[in-house]
């Protein structure tokens, strides 16, 4: 698969935790597919690297997953910690044959089918009891009406258009749901989400600019900006919520 057409397949939302797994083809394809055939494997989406060197770079370009399958090898000793410096909420866990683990041993697990579908049912349970994933009957831009699994760090804003709620990601989709701006932010208090505007919450994670009157979202440090209303009210607020 060419690296286009993988970020693309990778960066997909709906589908609630995200999951990579890196190794050698053959048993990256075996864990592949026992995680497709667990209980709730459908709540997931996988995307499979060959190499160390390919997940890192989903990283650079803005993918992130919540659990790492890494089967290691020789060479791949600094990965871990390279991972946890990009990203410190992914769970990370090493697969072994059979062979000693070098460098940083922690969640060494062997490479079965029970094992990968046991960490997975854990961490998926984790998942959803931590709130990090919003399930909401949507249509999307196609008009498909479908039950989608967000994961938080999916959503960019919520705002209200037209009597209706539209969820807008950080994979430049829009979804429109009929639940209520105040009720999503409800569920989503404790998640760093703000109310910037009484027609508009925001995930802070991707807060890059604030003046008197707007606010400016952008998935990196260099992409576009979304800049969506600030009202004069809340000012107080985001302020408030930065400082925590």
């Amino acid at each position: 698969m060419r690296g286009a057409e993988k970020s693309r397949q990778m960066r997909k939302a709906g589908e609630g935790m995200k999951i990579a797994v890196c190794g050698e083809s053959a048993k990256a394809q075996a864990v592949r597919r026992w995680l497709r055939d667990a209980p709730e494997g459908d709540h997931a989406s996988v995307a499979v690297f060959s190499r160390g060197e390919q997940l890192l770079q989903a990283y650079r370009q803005q993918v992130y997953f919540d659990l790492i399958f890494l089967i290691r090898r020789r060479g791949d000793e600094q990965l871990p910690r390279l991972l946890r410096e990009k990203d410190a909420l992914a769970r990370l866990v090493s697969l072994t044959d059979g062979a000693p683990v070098t460098g940083d041993a922690r969640d060494a697990c062997p490479l079965r089918a029970e094992t990968v579908r046991e960490v997975f049912a854990r961490q998926r349970a984790l998942f959803v009891r931590q709130g990090r994933e919003l399930s909401l009957p949507v249509w999307d831009e196609e008009g498909e009406k479908n039950v989608l699994h967000f994961g938080l760090r999916d959503i960019l804003y919520i705002e209200s258009c037209q009597r209706q709620t539209c969820l807008r990601t950080i994979y430049e989709r829009r979804y429109r749901c009929y639940s209520r701006l105040a009720a999503l932010e409800e569920r989503l208090a404790g998640h760093d989400f703000f109310r910037v505007h009484r027609g508009c919450l925001i995930n802070l994670r991707y807060l890059r600019y604030v003046d008197a009157s707007q606010v400016g979202l952008a998935v990196s440090e260099d992409g576009g900006l979304s800049l969506l209303p600030l009202s004069r009210r809340r000012r107080g607020g985001l302020r408030d919520a930065l400082k925590l």
